[in-house]
């Protein structure tokens, strides 16, 4: 049949192959289950050593992330009570300069909105279709 004659006269290379085959069934044959339960402990062991490392570096990631967001809203904070000061102490230095300022900012927004309103047309009504009843 195909293939028996490579069984009957295995090359060298086979040959080993199966000389390793039976040394691994021989040295299983013999080994004891304390010696199982102490390798499956080890493999567990550096497992969750691996695990622990990978958690505690997302943990570091994360710690760095909450500090650099942390410093950016102070600067964000400093950055706005020195504007809100600023503003302070021009609205109280100059206070009908500041309200002729709004006042034209408001008549510049107002404009636009009236304009923009008097230049877009009206979107058509949707008429509602009514299903036609079949008669009997």
């Amino acid at each position: 049949m195909f293939g028996q004659s490579t069984f009957r006269n295995p090359p060298s290379h086979l040959a080993g192959l199966m000389r390793n085959l039976r040394d691994l069934e021989t040295r299983i044959r013999h080994l004891d289950i304390r010696d199982a339960t102490r390798a499956s402990a080890g493999v567990a062991n550096s497992a969750g050593t691996a695990l622990e490392d990978i958690a505690g570096r997302f943990r570091n990631g994360a710690g760095y992330a909450a500090r650099g967001a942390a410093r950016m809203g102070h600067r964000a904070s400093a950055a706005g009570q020195d504007s809100y000061e600023l503003l302070t102490s021009e609205v109280n230095a100059h206070p009908l300069a500041m309200l002729a300022v709004t006042a034209g900012i408001g008549i510049l927004i107002g404009a636009s909105l009236y304009r923009r309103s008097r230049n877009s047309s009206p979107e058509p009504k949707q008429r509602r279709r009514t299903k036609r009843r079949s008669r009997k």
